[in-house]
């Protein structure tokens, strides 16, 4: 009975250790059609999960200081992928950009413009304010 409990604790702290955090959700082009999306999960650690046309790309590092002392204020977060394994270009390079606008966020790929994502809803109600 002992053990069952603990494992049970243990449970509930890596759940709340990786609960998603503002500005985590579902992010399209046009959310009308969600076939082209960025599912982005920000978690508490620091750490980031994203889907992308069904792959998984887990244990990427955030930053909330990705343009040093020159951070605008709208600037939520950044999604840093790793040199092996980004969807984006094929340099090596990629990461995602989270803004804040008003109540709501959307998102950029590498920081381009032209390449402006939507937010289209919360990721299990992480962005409750």
């Amino acid at each position: 009975m002992r053990s069952a409990a603990i494992a049970i604790v243990l449970c509930l702290l890596t759940t709340v250790s990786h609960a998603a955090e503002i500005g985590s959700g579902l992010y399209a082009q046009d959310c009308a059609d969600p076939s082209q999306t960025w599912e982005v999960e920000i978690r508490s650690d620091g750490s980031a999960r994203v889907v992308r046309a069904g792959r998984v790309y887990k244990n990427l590092l955030t930053s909330y200081s990705f343009f040093g002392i020159r951070t605008p204020n709208n600037f939520h977060t950044a999604v840093l992928f790793d040199q092996e394994n980004t969807p984006l270009g094929d340099d090596g390079r990629g990461w995602l950009e989270i803004w804040k606008i008003g109540d709501s966020y959307y998102l950029l790929e590498n920081g381009k413009n032209d390449r402006r994502f939507e937010y289209c809803q919360t990721d299990a109600g992480a962005l409750t304010h």
